[in-house]
């Protein structure tokens, strides 16, 4: 996985799919406030921490995110959670055996799946031309156009009914994220801090960070984070 160094929400990206099979949560009041103490949240890290004694020696850590997600490729790590784009970067890289598949789920847990990267398509309030920026959004969401998102640039279109065109050609590798994007009940995000968003990231990678490299009790770590959200946020 990657750890707490470098983008400061690249290893909630991943950690919060884990959360959300526990049916923990990151957040309040419509996801804009932290909520890091979850005690739903404590399995989950406590997970974190076992496998974390067995990747490579600070490989977590190191802020350099292509590095950590090219040992998958190279046989040193054996299983990674990652994007769609995952898929061409690792045909590229000469992984001729990389499979890919949704994220296996504990007992007990529930199917849940977290879109990062995704597109927006919105008009700005401050537009000068509204209506203009309007047409374009519905320019950029027709089918012919999202058609050409894949085949351009790798990534997977911002449509259901793109995807759903996309699926019989694409690889199997992109299929499975395809099947993830279109039969999955819920398609969460990530938060969206109200106040100083940075500083709450900042606090969540704090407590990450003693979560993988200290042998305190998990709960404690969670609302002593908690606590530094708190302060975070004002």
């Amino acid at each position: 996985m990657q750890g707490p160094g470098g983008f400061s929400q690249g290893a909630v990206f991943r950690v919060a799919v884990l959360l959300n099979q526990a049916g923990a949560v990151l957040c309040e009041n419509d996801c804009t406030t932290p909520k890091f103490n979850d005690p739903k949240a404590a399995p989950v890290y406590e997970f974190l921490r076992a496998i974390n004694k067995q990747a490579p020696p600070g490989l977590a850590f190191d802020p350099d995110e292509g590095k950590i997600y090219s040992q998958l490729f190279k046989g040193v790590s054996a299983y990674q959670i990652a994007g769609s784009w995952h898929t061409t970067w690792a045909t590229q890289s000469g992984c001729a055996d990389c499979q890919y598949s949704a994220v296996p789920l504990p007992e007990g847990g529930q199917d849940s799946s977290v879109v990062v990267g995704n597109v927006l398509y919105a008009v700005l309030k401050q537009s000068k031309n509204p209506d203009l920026a309007k047409e374009f959004v519905k320019l950029l969401v027709r089918d012919d156009v999202q058609d050409l998102v894949f085949p351009s640039l790798g990534r997977l279109p911002a449509t259901k009914s793109a995807l759903t065109k996309l699926r019989p050609t694409a690889d199997t590798a992109t299929q499975s994220f395809i099947d993830v994007l279109l039969n999955s009940p819920e398609l969460n995000v990530l938060p969206q801090f109200s106040k100083n968003p940075q500083k709450v990231w900042t606090a969540y990678n704090d407590m990450l960070a003693k979560v993988l490299t200290t042998e305190e009790p998990i709960q404690t770590l969670l609302d002593e984070g908690q606590l530094a959200a708190e302060e975070a946020s004002k």
